[in-house]
């Protein structure tokens, strides 16, 4: 749950024990508690966590905590990380690291800080730190929902579905509290200090949105690494943006021989990933088709042909590296390093590649292979940049 509303009770119950500063004293200046690395196509996310315990005016934590503290870190990022790398690439991969600090309740840190144009206050601890209270409740047994405070936010507002990229500009501060049971409930709320808002409202999960993690379920989806795909470069220009292109190959081939004809005609259709280090890779599903004049015919449905390659200004040069076609779809086979494949095939206009080549085998045999490539993403990254 994320809200960027009034502090009023929270505030009452510590405010006596902390030290009011203007917001351009210690600890003003906002420096972002997640943020973001770049290491080729790693994107490595961290997010440092100050976790305050105890009771106000707590000098010391319990022995133990810290390892505790840890344990929870590492929790978290095996459970993001996992959903991760269900959608890496060549292109990007996203990596989590938690650290977590834990600090008593009580001064020097956290100090609130006022900043002014009619904002809520905000606790700061050190520069480059999210603040986390872990409320245990009140004397009569009362818990505080687990929150996440946005003084940040220039609307005021939160509504379902809204990301914000608060997170990586300034040091937000949160609550937890013995509401936060398990593995998910912690991932979730976490989330929000990657920038999530919630995927649901008082009528339940946004549509689209059923049974995932930042609504009523578990599951990391390709929808929440988008998206935070996009906070990361929104925060890191340097987080790697892939150009997606979709490939069509068609295969035609000829043969004639002791009095017979063979033909082959394939279709492979799919994308291709050029990563930011001009890396090209990517499966296509194909379909070949054969025919022969004696009275043989087959299909071959539901083929893989798997593609690696490299990318330049003038070509992508591709080549056949595996896959289920082996044998059949004939990109690379029966050719000479260099003659068919790899296969250049011509840039001829921003976001479109298109080629063909031919070759002539023994017995009359005849294998023309033809591309064409169109980049999906190439303008909108144009215009981006």
């Amino acid at each position: 749950m994320r809200t960027v509303r009034s502090i009023a009770t929270f505030t009452a119950f510590i405010v006596t024990a902390f030290a009011t500063v203007p917001a351009s004293g210690q600890g003003a200046t906002a420096t972002g508690g997640t943020r973001v690395n770049v290491n080729g196509a790693v994107a490595t996310i961290t997010v440092t966590i100050d976790l305050i315990v105890g009771g106000v005016g707590t000098e010391e934590v319990p022995e133990g905590t810290q390892e505790a503290a840890d344990g929870l870190a590492a929790g978290i990022e095996a459970y993001w990380n996992q959903g991760f790398v269900r959608y890496a690439s060549d292109c990007l991969e996203l990596r989590l690291d938690v650290v977590m600090n834990v600090l008593p309740n009580a001064l020097p840190p956290p100090q609130i800080i006022d900043l002014g144009e009619d904002r809520p206050a905000t606790f700061v601890t050190e520069p480059g730190h999210h603040v986390v209270f872990y409320a245990e409740g009140n004397a009569y047994g009362n818990l505080p929902p687990p929150e996440t405070y946005d003084p940040f936010d220039d609307d005021g507002i939160s509504p379902p579905g809204e990301d914000y990229g608060s997170p990586f500009t300034h040091d937000l501060y949160a609550i937890w509290s013995p509401h936060l049971e398990d593995a998910r409930d912690f991932a979730h709320e976490f989330g929000h200090l990657l920038g999530f808002g919630d995927d649901y409202d008082a009528n339940g999960p946004l549509p689209g949105r059923e049974g995932t993690l930042m609504a009523d379920g578990d599951f990391i989806d390709q929808n929440l690494v988008s998206r935070l795909t996009d906070l990361a470069r929104n925060a890191n220009d340097e987080v790697p943006e892939c150009e997606v292109w979709q490939t069509n190959i068609h295969l035609q081939t000829n043969q004639s021989t002791a009095g017979y004809t063979c033909q082959q005609t394939g279709d492979a259709r799919g994308t291709l990933l050029v990563a930011a280090d001009a890396r090209i890779s990517g499966t296509l599903e194909a379909v070949e088709v054969e025919t022969c004049s004696f009275g043989f015919n087959r299909t071959r449905p539901g083929l893989a042909l798997e593609l690696e390659g490299t990318a330049s200004a003038s070509a992508l040069t591709v080549s056949h590296t595996g896959g289920t076609t082996t044998g059949y779809f004939l990109l690379g086979f029966f050719s000479s390093p260099g003659v068919l494949d790899p296969v250049p095939v011509p840039i001829i206009a921003p976001g479109l590649a298109k080629g063909s080549v031919t070759r002539q085998m023994p017995n009359n045999y005849t294998i023309t292979l033809t591309f064409e490539m169109r980049c999906a993403t190439c303008e909108a990254q144009r215009r981006s940049n």
